[in-house]
């Protein structure tokens, strides 16, 4: 059954599921052996992906499983299962190029619908976001109402409207139970169907009824109440972070559900030489008193609070960080992943 830990593996972090004794040794050496897996279909997939170093949880999470995963959101979910069991190379080439297509398109997708649901974002009036429009592909109401959430800080609900019933998709915060509001306003027939936990959900909802769910929603959510307060396991010094460091700390890998990755808290540091990589995201260097310097990026950050004090150069009184390491034509560096920053 060893060799088909690299399926199991990459179910169990795509999932979510917790990484909690027995799990976390079944990704652990499922890591290790989907870096010399026989399935033909992965590595025709890994290889479509241009993925060209050791694989870890980042790349089953974030790189292989939602190419697999855009089959069953924009085209057709039984491609996955073909390549993933297939035994003829070309066959396998031929899949795992459409699952890329697929990912690409629904990227192109998601892009569109998060532009369009964030220009119906009225802060004053929508404590609770909920927005919706009838052109809005189902597949990726999940997501953006994820980057919704994660954007503004509040429960988001994303309906993609039909001629009568309409498709929904929520995410939330933790002071706010999204799964009890559902099952609520199914009950008070607000609803037609739906269910989920304190986190997410999704629901059907009548055409008709949208305006009524808006004004429902309309007090249910103090957004001043939000818990903003971040954890950390430890504080750093720049001087300290190096790439032993990073191996010591990735023995504690693979991370996920159950089994975060550390965080730390470096302390009254400037930022230097901020400038944007990629579509969203924001590069930059930490220096603290003794003109030690770092490498930092932010990912997704550009338009938001957190990258607009990062394109300041402002002071930071403190930086909530991981410790991650760019290994970039046979040369390792250690830099920080930031997720947010006190001033």
């Amino acid at each position: 059954l060893i060799k088909y830990l690299d399926l199991v593996a990459l179910a169990t972090i795509c999932d979510l599921v917790k990484l909690d004794q027995v799990n976390r040794a079944f990704v652990k050496q499922g890591i290790k052996v989907i870096n010399q897996t026989k399935n033909i279909g992965l590595n025709a997939l890994i290889q479509e992906s241009s993925i060209n170093q050791y694989l870890n949880e980042y790349h089953l999470g974030f790189v292989i499983g939602p190419r697999i995963n855009a089959g069953g959101r924009v085209g057709d979910s039984r491609i996955g299962v073909k390549l993933l069991t297939t035994r003829e190379e070309n066959i396998s080439s031929i899949l795992s190029k459409k699952l890329c297509d697929f990912n690409n398109l629904r990227k192109s997708i998601e892009h569109k619908v998060e532009r369009e649901a964030i220009s119906q974002v009225i802060l004053e009036d929508q404590n609770i976001i909920c927005v919706h429009n009838k052109n809005w592909h189902p597949g990726v109401l999940g997501i953006v109402a994820s980057k919704l959430t994660n954007k503004f800080m509040r429960p988001s609900i994303v309906i993609s409207e039909d001629t009568n019933i309409c498709s929904a998709s929520c995410r939330s915060v933790k002071s706010f139970d999204i799964g009890k509001f559902i099952l609520d306003s199914v009950n008070d027939g607000t609803l037609i169907s739906g269910g989920g936990h304190r986190m997410a959900g999704g629901f059907k909802i009548e055409r008709s009824k949208i305006q009524d769910l808006k004004l429902l929603i309309k007090n249910k959510f103090d957004s001043n109440i939000e818990n903003l307060k971040k954890n950390y396991d430890s504080e750093l010094k720049i001087s300290t972070i190096d790439n032993q460091l990073f191996h010591k700390i990735n023995n504690f890998s693979p991370f996920g559900i159950g089994n975060p990755k550390p965080k730390f808290i470096i302390n009254d540091v400037v930022i230097r030489y901020p400038r944007v990589v990629g579509e969203k995201h924001l590069s930059f260097y930490f220096e603290d008193f003794y003109s030690t310097r770092i490498k930092a990026i932010s990912f997704g950050s550009l338009g938001t609070k957190l990258g607009d004090v990062i394109k300041t150069s402002a002071p930071i009184k403190s930086a909530v960080v991981s410790v991650t390491l760019n290994s970039w034509d046979g040369q390792e560096n250690v830099e920080l992943n930031v997720e947010d920053l006190i001033i």
